[in-house]
């Protein structure tokens, strides 16, 4: 049997529980209101036994919840409830020093709680934040209301700092999580932002959605363009930054994601913004010695390698794609990052990216 709680009320349940077969069912409005208040470990004075029916009835809950919950507090916290024949009725056989609700309460849980509440930071350019911040302050409502004694609050300790990134039009982000989840083409005014080149997005046109990301803290929807021309589409997967879209409307027409389309492996090969698993390439930069241990342990790129050599130096390995525009563009500002101290060993394009971007950058200097 999962013996795991599983959500807060749960938790809330099984608080209610260890203080009904302690007090008896008696105070009811108690938990109805959920004012939990914390008993002392001296034993109940009264004799009542509540069983099953009357637990069941006060915590609200039908009967295989409540052998859940039992089992959870039996096997989970430790909880010595036995069951009275005589009295039928439940009672605790050698009567805990702490409530359970004192052990319910895990510093790890408020800490986890905390974190969700100053994260939600991340998505303070999106229609996201409300919602998200609704549901955080309800649940850290209902915590205190179950652990009053608990200090819940780590204000003033946490401070997760988002990255910047541009708003995102309300409508836009609604329209296009409704194109998500129903499977719906949706019409879009997309501005790059730059002039027009060969290949680029830009104008009135339909895709289909295929999958949302957040990349370096801007929100990118991975999606294929429909050419009303063809009767299939392309299966590009571009990557569309949203709050680029200027407009977005979901259509009548359905579609179906491809069964090639894989969002995660799709994105182990992203460095940066640029997301496409076509051309892909072995990039490897080797790092000299002197700044090793601000290469050695980070995570650059989900599926690098990473290799140490005799004389200290770092070598970074990975695949990346070298389609697009501008092929190369975030590995070569990746590497430029570094300055001296990264240099490209493969492939030799990206050695010329390198070369070609570093005498431009140096007649800035002339």
């Amino acid at each position: 049997m999962n013996t795991r709680p599983v959500a807060l009320k749960q938790l809330l349940r099984l608080a209610a529980l260890d203080q009904l077969i302690r007090k008896g069912c008696h105070d009811l409005d108690c938990f109805k209101t959920k004012k939990l208040p914390y008993y002392d470990s001296e034993a109940p004075d009264n004799e009542h036994y509540p069983d099953r029916a009357e637990l069941c009835k006060v915590l609200g809950c039908a009967e295989k919840t409540f052998h859940r919950d039992m089992a959870v507090a039996r096997n989970k916290y430790k909880a010595i409830i036995r069951f009275s024949r005589k009295h039928w009725g439940y009672y605790y056989l050698d009567f805990p020093g702490k409530t359970l609700e004192s052990v319910l309460i895990n510093p790890n849980d408020i800490l986890a709680l905390e974190i969700a509440k100053q994260s939600v930071s991340q998505y303070s350019r999106t229609p996201l934040k409300n919602q998200i911040q609704k549901i955080l302050d309800c649940e850290m409502i209902e915590m205190k209301k179950l652990f009053p004694s608990a200090k819940l609050s780590l204000d003033g300790c946490l401070t997760l700092v988002p990255i910047p990134a541009p708003p995102l039009e309300e409508e836009v982000w609604r329209e296009m999580l409704r194109g998500l989840r129903d499977r719906k083409s949706v019409k879009i005014v997309y501005d790059p932002g730059w002039p027009a080149q060969e290949g680029s997005e830009r104008g009135h046109f339909t895709i289909n959605p295929y999958h949302m990301a957040n990349l370096e803290g801007d929100w990118y929807v991975i999606a294929d363009r429909v050419d009303p021309d063809k009767a299939k589409h392309d299966n590009c997967n571009k990557a569309l930054n949203m709050a680029r879209i200027k407009s977005a409307q979901v259509q009548s027409s359905s579609f179906c994601v491809p069964r090639s389309f894989n969002a995660a492996n799709l994105l182990s090969h992203t460095l940066g913004r640029f997301v496409s698993d076509k051309k892909l390439e072995e990039v490897r930069i080797r790092f000299s010695n002197d700044i090793r241990a601000l290469v050695k342990d980070r995570k650059f790129h989900p599926r690098q390698t990473v290799k140490e050599l005799k004389n200290g130096d770092i070598v970074l390995s990975f695949k990346v794609s070298a389609a697009g525009v501008w092929p190369f563009f975030h590995v070569v500002k990746f590497v430029l990052s570094f300055g001296r101290h990264a240099t490209v060993l493969a492939p030799k394009k990206l050695k010329d990216c390198v070369k070609e971007e570093l005498r431009l950058t140096a007649k800035n200097y002339k």
